[in-house]
């Protein structure tokens, strides 16, 4: 007799199809459709726990098997799987459909490692080279791969990222997996990405990978003034203030050169936009305006904010057409129409037509009248304006 044939309990039978009897240490199930099938030792305590036949994992429908790296026992509803490092690990329902179909132990997945759990969003069971992730409206879906590891650093289901909502796809130049929070990206040259929320649906309006921005460099960061995600062709910049704003194209390079969101000129707080004769984007400490004949130039603090108020590209001043210069007494900008000039003791003033080109015609800055004292003013007769040593005037 077999060390476990002491009974415990008289056998029961079904409707006349199976019959089935516990003894001390297996229990024995007899049916027409699969013969006899005895369940013992780790597997039957792994059954009882879960309510033999009457829970989920159902009525036994083979014995178990075992191979070089495992045993396992199939249920109606589920496997059970052991092995000594994993222990007794149940793969029931979708997962285990899902788990089989890519080759059960010996496919892609391998060994699973814990049962299912939930957390109240999602639902997912581990294995040693992937999570099966379920939820309500995206059903099962396999994070393998690439992209396993990444996800689970940024907190699996409960991260930022959240459960998956697809399976991964590849391209010509990248792979890809989309979540609930975000998408990562992996690529040869920059390894996987993280690319989430906002910035997400920025870069997916854009047309994702093969958009204008194209595949992103890293992942996001935050310097305690804005947060900042760079892609190949653009960076997406956002701050509290003026949200997500893209900075891309002609901009891109000379905003970075000047330090981007750390730099003098900050974090952009509108996207680029063009006028018959100038293309502009502005930032929190200027605005960098660029022309096919004068290239991309920033004019930054109270030069730009003078030049706004005299309508910027299209407005009195015109264009800009080079950066500001300092010669150690005074610093300026020159425009088409005009200059702003800084100095310590008389501040930043205008100086445009129609007193420009007298100015000019004096020697400027370094000429008769000097530095600009005040802005040009209208009086009876025309138009004047001070200076450090004399005032010019000009009749309308």
């Amino acid at each position: 007799m077999p060390p476990w044939a002491h009974r415990v309990a008289p056998a029961t039978c079904g409707a006349g199809t199976s019959c089935s009897q516990l003894f001390e240490r297996a229990r024995i199930d007899v049916s027409t459709a699969r013969g006899t099938i005895i369940t013992t030792g780790l597997f039957l305590s792994a059954w009882a726990a879960r309510g033999y036949d009457q829970g989920v994992l159902g009525a036994p429908t083979a014995a178990a098997v075992c191979t070089a790296v495992t045993c396992s026992q199939s249920f109606q509803g589920g496997v059970l799987v052991g092995s000594p490092s994993n222990g007794v690990v149940a793969v029931t329902g979708q997962y285990r459909d899902v788990w089989l179909a890519t080759g059960g132990v010996t496919g892609s997945l391998g060994l699973p490692l814990g049962n299912d759990s939930c957390d109240g969003k999602s639902c997912s069971q581990a294995f040693q080279r992937g999570v099966l992730a379920w939820t309500p409206a995206y059903g099962m879906v396999t994070v393998s791969g690439w992209f396993l590891q990444p996800w689970q650093a940024q907190g699996s289901g409960g991260g930022a990222l959240g459960a998956p909502t697809a399976a991964a796809v590849c391209t010509a130049v990248t792979c890809s997996q989309s979540f609930q929070g975000g998408v990562l990206v992996g690529s040869p040259s920059n390894g996987v990405v993280a690319v989430t929320g906002q910035y997400r649906d920025v870069w997916l309006a854009t047309g994702g990978v093969t958009g204008s921005l194209g595949l992103p460099l890293g992942n996001d960061s935050c310097d305690g003034k804005s947060c900042s995600q760079a892609f190949q062709r653009g960076v997406l910049a956002w701050t509290p203030a003026y949200g997500m704003v893209t900075v891309s194209g002609w901009f891109l390079q000379p905003w970075q050169a000047q330090g981007s969101g750390g730099g003098a000129l900050g974090a952009p707080t509108a996207a680029a936009a063009c006028t018959a004769v100038t293309c502009s984007q502005s930032f929190q400490g200027g605005v960098l305006s660029g022309s096919p004949s004068n290239g991309v130039i920033a004019v930054l603090g109270e030069y730009r904010d003078l030049w706004m108020a005299a309508g910027g590209p299209t407005g009195t001043l015109g264009r800009v057409l080079a950066a500001a210069t300092c010669n150690g007494k005074w610093c300026g900008v020159d425009f088409d129409n005009g200059s702003i000039v800084w100095s310590p003791v008389t501040g930043a003033n205008v100086v445009s037509a129609p007193i420009y080109s007298r100015w000019i015609a004096a020697g400027g800055a370094n000429g008769r009248y000097g530095l600009p004292l005040r802005a040009a003013k209208n009086v009876s007769g025309g138009t004047a304006q001070d200076f450090q040593f004399g005032t010019i005037s000009v009749a309308p």
